[in-house]
């Protein structure tokens, strides 16, 4: 249910001055600004990898989006955490280190990256399932100028991620396809396991300890999917 406050909120969205908020599947978002329903598809609900289906998003997970109160600092936490991400595609070049078959896919993979980030907060809060409030996650980063820190160790995760499925699939003898293994669940499984253990890892790493006290949230800032 879109409410008066929600309208007002659109009509800033529209002006592009934090996102946009599609609300059906022919609208297109402003190309620097970001999609605010395959980002709290990504952040929120966990599926990253369904998050560039319109289909998906306007039919079967409509209820589950529209009916979740999205607050400005929502949106705009959201919209500044892509914005971040964004730049590893600034004048095409790869400045964050993915993998060259990840940045090729530049439509899904910064959604990945945003689920990633999100699932850092997770972990190390003790709360995988569910998702952090997006404005007290870019608001700790910021302040603590970890924002770079943090996309690069999602990349990293990502990287990792994909030489994982790379090497299962040739221990298989199968061709390995990163555009069909990116819409899998078994992509998010294997990013969830690398997250888990770069968390494990962290204090083996220069100011890794002080970066997990960072991200270890109280309960009360994460909310269902």
């Amino acid at each position: 249910m879109i409410t008066s406050v929600s309208a007002l909120l659109l009509t800033t969205l529209i002006m592009g001055l934090t996102g946009y908020y599609a609300t059906k599947p022919e609208e297109k978002p402003p190309a620097i600004n970001l999609d605010i329903n395959k980002g709290l598809m990504s952040w929120y609900s966990l599926r990253p990898n369904i998050a560039y289906s319109e289909k998906k998003l306007f039919t079967q997970y409509s209820k589950q989006l529209f009916q979740r109160k999205c607050n400005p600092d929502t949106i705009l936490a959201l919209n500044s955490w892509m914005q971040e991400i964004m730049k590893g595609w600034k004048n095409n070049y790869n400045s964050y280190g993915l993998h060259e078959l990840l940045f090729r896919m530049k439509t899904q993979v910064p959604y990945l990256l945003l689920y990633t980030i999100a699932h850092f907060f997770a972990v190390s809060s003790n709360q995988s399932n569910k998702g952090p409030k997006p404005n007290i996650t870019y608001k700790i980063a910021h302040d603590e100028k970890i924002v770079p820190t943090l996309i690069k160790m999602a990349v990293s995760c990502l990287n990792v991620a994909l030489e994982t499925a790379k090497t299962e699939s040739a221990s298989k003898e199968k061709i390995f396809s990163p555009q069909n293994w990116i819409k899998t669940k078994t992509c998010l499984k294997e990013i969830n396991m690398a997250v888990t253990t770069k968390i494990m890892m962290l204090p083996t790493f220069p100011n890794g300890t002080d970066i997990k006290k960072t991200m270890f949230l109280p309960q009360e800032y994460f909310e269902t999917r």
